[in-house]
């Protein structure tokens, strides 16, 4: 006969759910921890290539690279203008204004969530400034490397997920975080 109460090691059901409760928590913990982690990191990112890509696009432009003045223009937002041929990203061009993307553009993609906002890139998107022009983008004189437009200076935030990061280019193109 078989004793119903004999002295087996083992785990009880109540113990097996505690744990697995236990597991659960972490897990789910873990998760919201990663993904706040990674918007946090796309937002870091997204500041250093814009701060990298005016450098560089005044950079070219002091060096009169390819003879041609360089500039800066942010393709964002859910959607995307058509202009950016569907993607957020930020671009350096080749030319006196952004007008549209073109195959000598550098591109940088960046996370479509991110909301732009700030005095310089209200400006880069909606110049009408001397003369009437409808330039876009941010771009440098050669060989002194400031804005072709003086005005042109100002913040540009970059905000996810409540997450705010600056960037400050002042009337002399210098690029500050």
């Amino acid at each position: 006969m078989i004793n119903p109460q004999s002295n087996r090691p083992g785990f009880t059901i109540l113990e097996i759910a505690v744990v697995i409760a236990i597991l659960s928590i972490l897990l789910t913990m873990t998760l919201f921890v990663s993904f706040d982690a990674i918007s946090r990191t796309g937002l870091r990112s997204a500041e250093n290539v814009v701060v990298q890509m005016v450098r560089r696009a005044q950079t070219q432009s002091q060096n009169n690279v390819s003879g041609s003045q360089w500039g800066v223009y942010i393709c964002e937002g859910n959607p995307v203008q058509s202009a950016c041929t569907g993607k957020a990203a930020i671009i350096t061009y080749e030319r006196d204004e952004f007008d549209t993307q073109d195959a000598d553009d550098s591109v940088f993609e960046i996370n479509p969530n991110i909301v732009f906002t700030g005095t310089l890139y209200d400006k880069m998107r909606n110049s009408t400034e001397g003369g009437g022009s409808d330039d876009k983008g941010i771009t440098f004189t050669r060989f002194t490397g400031d804005p072709l437009k003086p005005t042109f200076s100002g913040t540009i935030i970059m905000t996810l997920n409540d997450e705010a990061r600056t960037v400050s280019v002042n009337g002399k193109g210098i690029v500050e975080r």
